[in-house]
């Protein structure tokens, strides 16, 4: 059975996923349509920029992990490169091979990608760092 304490991680952790998602596609829409970038290309910078966010949220906040290292980052980093390398790939197929517009693959790509990093980092990054307290904010 799902505790509370777990329910708003989870919550927490889809509010702060939206949120790099969001800074994710902006940054991929303004890269293609002002700039005129290569989608596929344009993802990267787009990731990176999102990614910055996405741990000082996960850490400080969904995960509460306020003790940190070099290690937990590069983990973190390691996973979020494994959603990168899926909109990498997703954007790539979308695009080139079906030749979906890319704001449609985007969407797809973006939460194949999320699904994939939020269970990684669960399992992987923040595993042993989870704020167990009665507190639920």
């Amino acid at each position: 059975m799902i505790t509370l304490i777990e329910l708003m991680r989870v919550v927490r952790f889809g509010f702060s996923g939206g949120i790099s998602t969001a800074i994710h596609a902006a940054c991929v829409i303004v890269l293609v349509d002002f700039l005129g970038m290569d989608p596929v290309a344009a993802s990267v910078p787009a990731f990176l920029i999102a990614n910055v966010n996405s741990y000082l949220m996960n850490r400080f906040w969904v995960f509460k992990a306020r003790s940190g290292s070099a290690g937990q980052f590069a983990v973190f980093f390691i996973v979020s490169v494994v959603g990168l390398l899926i909109n990498l790939v997703g954007m790539y197929v979308g695009t080139r091979v079906l030749e979906v517009p890319y704001k449609i693959t985007l969407a797809i790509c973006v939460l194949l990608a999320a699904a994939v990093t939020y269970l990684l980092h669960k399992l992987l990054t923040f595993r042993e760092r989870i704020n167990h307290s009665t507190e639920v904010s």
